[in-house]
């Protein structure tokens, strides 16, 4: 319901908190301050059970009603407030060429090999600027921030010098853990599907806003996370998610199933579209088994490997491609995305983004020979 309510806080009506659940369980949406200042208040428990169980309560119970932009806004406020961190108040990066952010929500339905991740070096090979946040796994084998690091890059270092490294490589990846620490140390690790946080907070973490952003999400509501970057002052942003069954997401275009796709140019919405990339590029009958996790964290890393290396698996191979040209198109590189998958398919037969990953991994003061072990 859209109508509201008036609340003034006060000792006799009780705390935000206990407003906000009184209002979500009646089907009410929830203004943005009281939605900021009821998630402010779960994360201030002292308490870390009770603090879990709170935050359970409001993330997951308004996504599944489905949120309102206000109510999401309000969330990630007050999640961003805890380290003083405000995306509006972010200035652009000044490179030669665009920088283009990719991040995505995790938590996805479709588990599957590092996707993202392989995508972003694949298309920094290509002379691309790109800037990704990064984090811990908490639902898959690998998370971004551990496949890098396991490939011996060094990224427990701050966002000062990881800019450093951006410039000088063309790639940079932002943990997630290093730029909004005090609340990573409250969120972190609890929840393994997407919830209203999902539909923007993993991709603003960046220090500074992007030429334009790539964002993943494992959930439907692509045209509402589109809605929340532009209130936080995102202009340009492009919103994805692919599904077989309507139930289970990938936070990536896909290579099989529908991939829906919204985007913001100059700050204006476009329409909502859904394509099956399959008949674009022709792609064999591939399933989400095409892409499916390693057995281990170990062979997870190395399935990733084999593709930049040129040694991996087709439909591997081919969705990391689709997903680099994506960032080739929004860099302006290519005039489609048939055209950047074919310059990602290039790049990766002619032994670019493995001697990338390299590069990166030296300018951070990392351990080749960490690598060494998958090559």
């Amino acid at each position: 319901m859209a109508r509201d309510i008036k609340f003034v806080p006060s000792i006799r009506t009780g705390n935000y908190l206990h407003e906000a659940i009184y209002r979500i369980n009646v089907g009410y949406n929830l203004t943005e301050e009281i939605a900021f200042s009821s998630f402010r208040e779960a994360l201030l428990l002292k308490n870390p059970e009770e603090r879990g169980i709170f935050m359970g309560i409001l993330l997951n119970s308004v996504m599944a009603r489905g949120p309102s932009i206000e109510e999401a806004v309000g969330f990630i406020r007050a999640a961003f407030l805890f380290d003083n961190f405000d995306p509006t108040k972010l200035d652009g990066l000044k490179l030669k060429g665009k920088v283009i952010g990719i991040g995505g929500s995790g938590k996805k339905g479709i588990k599957s090999m590092n996707i993202s991740s392989v995508a972003a070096i694949v298309a920094s090979s290509l002379g691309i600027n790109i800037a990704k946040p990064c984090s811990d796994s908490t639902s898959s084998l690998t998370g971004s921030a551990d496949f890098i690091e396991n490939l011996g890059a060094n990224i427990n270092i701050n966002a000062k010098e990881m800019t450093a490294i951006l410039k000088e490589t063309g790639l940079g990846f932002f943990k997630i853990e290093s730029q909004i620490p005090r609340f990573n140390s409250l969120y972190g690790g609890k929840f393994y599907a997407p919830h209203i946080l999902s539909l923007g907070l993993a991709g603003m973490i960046l220090p500074f806003k992007p030429d334009s952003m790539l964002y993943g999400l494992a959930h439907p509501s692509v045209e509402l996370s589109a809605k929340v970057f532009r209130r936080f002052g995102y202009k340009n942003v492009m919103v994805v998610t692919t599904t077989d069954d309507g139930v289970h997401f990938l936070d990536e275009f896909g290579t099989f199933g529908t991939t829906s796709i919204i985007g913001i140019r100059d700050g204006k919405l476009g329409k909502l579209v859904s394509i099956q990339t399959s008949d674009i590029l022709n792609f064999p009958n591939y399933t989400r088994e095409s892409i499916k996790p390693g057995f281990n964290k170990e062979d997870n890393i190395r399935l990733a490997v084999q593709v930049l290396s040129g040694k991996g698996e087709a439909a591997r191979e081919d969705i990391v491609c689709i997903n680099a040209a994506t960032l080739l198109y929004l860099a302006g590189k290519a005039e489609d995305l048939k055209e950047g998958y074919i310059y990602a398919k290039q790049a990766i037969k002619k032994g670019y983004p493995i001697e990338k990953l390299k590069d990166f991994i030296r300018a951070t003061s990392g351990n080749i020979k960490f690598l060494d072990k998958y090559l």
